[in-house]
């Protein structure tokens, strides 16, 4: 590959830990795990320890991993970002003023998003209810049913 060439990332899906996921919850986790191949040798690191808790979409562009990771295939232990992570989490590398470029000024809204699926489900639940709810009961549910309609809307927003 010449220096004129743009690399052309390729998207990997990362497992994390719940402790980690919190750890880099502000960062640009594309651009912080392109640093991080950078600064480790990432083909011999320990296993996970840690619990899988859910798993993030990032675009590598380090040309390394992108050729071992071709060559390997994305099951091999060499190539996974989720043990990089965790390596990194538990030396805590983001105390180092590298990483300090890649924050992000956006708030974690994993449970505002949960919040408003479960006034989903409940409005679709309400919904449900009035379907079988007696005559002299239908009046209530069909209230209740409006006031979480509206207030699930209202978080929508």
């Amino acid at each position: 590959m010449t220096s004129f060439e743009e690399i052309k990332p390729i998207i990997v899906t990362v497992n994390l830990s719940r402790e980690v996921a919190e750890y880099f919850k502000n960062y640009d986790l594309s651009k912080v795990i392109d640093l991080l191949l950078d600064m480790f040798d990432f083909t011999n690191l320990p296993a996970c320890s840690l619990p899988r808790y859910t798993y993030k979409k990032v675009a590598i562009t380090n040309s390394t991993y992108i050729s071992l990771y071709n060559t390997l295939g994305p099951k091999n232990k060499m190539v996974s970002l989720g043990r990089l992570l965790e390596y990194a989490y538990n030396i805590d590398v983001l105390s180092l003023p590298r990483f300090e470029q890649f924050m992000q000024k956006q708030e974690d809204n994993t449970m505002q998003k949960a919040f408003t699926s479960a006034l989903y489900k409940a409005y679709r639940a309400l919904l449900d209810a009035q379907q079988f709810a007696p005559q002299q009961e239908r009046e209530y549910i069909d209230t209740l049913t409006k006031a979480v309609y509206d207030y699930y809307n209202s978080q929508k927003e």
